[in-house]
C-alpha cells in the first residue's frame, strides 16, 4: 500500500510544478494524420481549415487529399428549379442518429456562372459525378450549351455547339483524367464520341452501337465499367421498335472503350417488354450493381443485386409494398398511369424516390417505413418545392477545373 503511494509523488510534484515550467511549442503532427483528419470533414469544413496555414491549404489541394475526401464524404440531395429567367438550387443535408431525430438543413447555392452562359435557354440538371454536375440544353435539338459545374469551387468547362448530351462521365483510371461520353441524335442514328478532359482536350468518335443509354439519369460506374437502362425509343435493331429484354442494359468497358448489352433480372416478357423497362432503374447499393423495379398494379417495388458480375447472377434482395403508402400519399390520379418517379439512390439505408408531382419519398429497406421529405419543408413556405423540381444525389467535392479547358467546341459527328 505505501509502495503504491509513493509511486504517484513524482507525478503529483510534475503536475504541480508544470505550471511554473516554460512550455515548448507542440511538435506539428505528420501530414498522414493531418490529411486522416480533415478528409473526414465536410467539404464547407475544409475551405475553412485551408485558411489556418498554408501547409493545411498545400495538403488539401492535392489529388490525393480530394480523392480520399471524396470517397468519405457523404451525399446530399440537390434540386433544382428553372424559372423564366433563373435558376435556383438547393442542397438538403439530414443528419441525426436515427430516421425519427434527423434534422434537416436548407442551403442555396449560388448559379452566377450557369446563368452567365445563357440567360434565355436555362440549362437543365443531368446528373451529378464526383462533386461536379452535369447540365444538358434545355432544348436537345439545339445547339445550346452543356456544362460542367462544382458548385463548391465555383468553376465550370462549357461545351459549345452541342447536338445531343453528355450521357456519362468517368475517371479513367490509367489516364488519371475526366472523360464525356457524348451522344448526339439525328433522325434515328444515334452516335457516341468521347472527350478527354484537361488543358488540351480531345474529342474520339466511338464505334457505332445499336443501342442508346437512358438520357436523363446517370449511369453506374461499377467494376470500370459505365451502366445504363436502354432507352426504349432509341432502339436500333431492325427485328423490333424496343429493346427485347435480353438486350436491356447498355454497359460501355472503360478501357476497352466499347459498348455490349446484358439482360435485366427476372422475368422476360415480349408482350409487356416496353412497359417493364421504362418501370426499371439502375442503382448502386453496397458496392454492386442493382436494379429497383417498379410494379405499380402489384404495388410493390422490387431490388434485385447482381451478386456475380462475372456470371451476371442475380438475387431479389428486398420487396416493398406501395399499399401504405399509397394510402397515406395517395396519386392525383390513377397510379397505375404514374410512371414517372426517379430513383435517386440509397442514402442512410433509404430509397429515396421523387415521384414527379407527388413529391420525394424515402423508403427505409429495412424497417419497411416510409416517409415524405415534403413534411418538413411546410412551415419553411418550401412544400411544393419537391413536386416540380429536379432532383438528384451529389456529394460535395473539391474536385477543381482549375487546370482544365474552360471552353470546348463539339467536333461534328460523322453520320
Amino acid at each position: 500500500m505505501v509502495l503504491s503511494c509513493l509511486s504517484w509523488i513524482p507525478i503529483t510534484c510534475k503536475q504541480l510544478v508544470a505550471p511554473f515550467i516554460p512550455r515548448r511549442p507542440c511538435e506539428p503532427l505528420p501530414d498522414d494524420i493531418v490529411i486522416d483528419i480533415l478528409s473526414r470533414l465536410p467539404v464547407e469544413c475544409v475551405l475553412q481549415c485551408r485558411r489556418v496555414c498554408k501547409q493545411w491549404k498545400a495538403l488539401t489541394s492535392t489529388p490525393y487529399f480530394v480523392e480520399i475526401h471524396l470517397k468519405r464524404a457523404t451525399p446530399t440531395v440537390i434540386i433544382h428549379l428553372v424559372h423564366h429567367k433563373d435558376i435556383e438550387q438547393f442542397f438538403i443535408d439530414e443528419w441525426g442518429d436515427s430516421i425519427k431525430k434527423m434534422k434537416t438543413r436548407i442551403q442555396k447555392i449560388c448559379t452566377a456562372p450557369i446563368l452567365a452562359e445563357n440567360k434565355y435557354l436555362n440549362p437543365l440538371l443531368n446528373f451529378s459525378y464526383d462533386g461536379l454536375l452535369i447540365f444538358r440544353p434545355k432544348f436537345i435539338d439545339t445547339q445550346g450549351a452543356s456544362i460542367i459545374f462544382n458548385p463548391i469551387t465555383q468553376e465550370k468547362v462549357t461545351l459549345h455547339n452541342c447536338w445531343g448530351e453528355i450521357c456519362g462521365i468517368f475517371f479513367h483510371p490509367l489516364a488519371r483524367e475526366y472523360r464525356v461520353i457524348w451522344l448526339g441524335t439525328r433522325s434515328s442514328s444515334v452516335k457516341f464520341k468521347i472527350l478527354s478532359l484537361g488543358a488540351q482536350s480531345s474529342w474520339r468518335q466511338l464505334p457505332d452501337f445499336s443501342y442508346m443509354p437512358r438520357i436523363g439519369v446517370p449511369p453506374v460506374i461499377l467494376n470500370e465499367a459505365l451502366h445504363w437502362m436502354v432507352e426504349i425509343y432509341y432502339a436500333q435493331d431492325a427485328t423490333t421498335h424496343f429493346p427485347p429484354c435480353p438486350q436491356s442494359i447498355v454497359i460501355f468497358d472503360i478501357r476497352k472503350e466499347e459498348f455490349h448489352v446484358m439482360p435485366h433480372p427476372g422475368d422476360h416478357e415480349g408482350s409487356i417488354c416496353e412497359i417493364k423497362h421504362n418501370q426499371m432503374h439502375l442503382l448502386e447499393i453496397e458496392g454492386r450493381l442493382s436494379l429497383c423495379e417498379f410494379s405499380l398494379c402489384a404495388q410493390v417495388i422490387d431490388i434485385w443485386i447482381l451478386e456475380d458480375y462475372a456470371k451476371w447472377f442475380w438475387i431479389r434482395r428486398h420487396t416493398i409494398s406501395l399499399e401504405l403508402d399509397l394510402k397515406r400519399y395517395p396519386f392525383s390520379y390513377d397510379f397505375r398511369q404514374n410512371c414517372l418517379v426517379r430513383v435517386l439512390g440509397i442514402l442512410n439505408g433509404e430509397l429515396l424516390l421523387h415521384w414527379k408531382d407527388r413529391g420525394l419519398f424515402a423508403y427505409h429497406l429495412q424497417h419497411g417505413t416510409v416517409r415524405k421529405f415534403e413534411r418538413k419543408f411546410e412551415k419553411s413556405g418550401m412544400d411544393g418545392l419537391f413536386t416540380h423540381a429536379y432532383m438528384s444525389l451529389h456529394s460535395k467535392s473539391l474536385v477543381s477545373l482549375r487546370n482544365f479547358k474552360s471552353e470546348i467546341f463539339m467536333e461534328p459527328i460523322n453520320y
